[in-house]
């Protein structure tokens, strides 16, 4: 594969069907992760931190300030890309609730992978992150009843994710799926909702999916076709 096609890549370990099921051993290196590109997220061994991946991979747990992986660190998930956008406008009154109404002016993105980067000073943005001592979650909805909401106003940095669509719902998290930094990158974590008068909004079309699964006896004996699977999901990620 050429640079170039490598670049329009996006890259996923793991899925989140299995890490809802509790397949949640880090299994990736920080490392090899890392080196299929710039942008992403993703989660820490045992679900046990948020990752945020924009050059460097940055952790968020409980109310610690963000720390940078090692190499050597384990993830049980994770999603990147080379980001080169292809095209940046600027949004006013964006929120959750209105981005995907806001993107598709500019590009057809419900049957693609899109990547998603959004600069601003937000009214509001409410983050999750795991808070300490929660490494031994069974599944997803344990990990949902151990998580530290906050809600930050007036504070400026960063959004990095993806639109992923609809019929990838077992794979990845359907719609956008979003993780914050600060511009001090201090604070961080994954996004329940934001609000910003005004922001840079830049986008970029994903049109080939490299997936790396799990190799060991834990994910070859699970049953990922579990209707729980979905709901566990919208409760964690949404």
């Amino acid at each position: 594969m050429d640079t170039k096609s490598k670049e329009q890549v996006l890259y996923q370990f793991s899925t989140i069907n299995a890490l809802m099921s509790g397949i949640i051993k880090g299994n990736f290196k920080a490392k090899d992760v890392l080196a299929c590109g710039n942008f992403g997220l993703g989660c820490s061994d045992g679900m046990s931190g948020e990752i945020i991946i924009d050059g460097e991979m940055l952790e968020g747990k409980d109310n610690h300030e963000l720390r940078e992986l090692k190499n050597t660190d384990l993830l049980p998930f994770a999603q990147i890309t080379t980001f080169n956008p292809e095209k940046s406008f600027q949004a006013t009154h964006l929120n959750k609730s209105n981005l995907h109404e806001k993107l598709s002016q500019n590009v057809l993105l419900d049957n693609v992978f899109l990547a998603v980067k959004i600069v601003a000073t937000f009214n509001k943005v409410v983050i999750r992150t795991p808070k300490d001592g929660g490494e031994n979650y069974k599944d997803g909805s344990e990990f949902a009843d151990n998580q530290l909401v906050r809600t930050f106003e007036n504070s400026r940095g960063t959004l990095i994710g993806f639109w992923s669509p609809e019929f990838f719902e077992n794979v990845s998290v359907a719609g956008f799926h979003l993780h914050f930094v600060s511009e001090d990158k201090k604070v961080g974590g994954h996004v329940f909702e934001f609000d910003c008068l005004e922001a840079e909004v830049s986008y970029e079309t994903k049109f080939n999916l490299s997936l790396k699964l799990f190799n060991t006896e834990e994910y070859l004996k699970k049953d990922l076709d579990n209707d729980k699977m979905m709901e566990m999901v919208k409760n964690v990620e949404k």
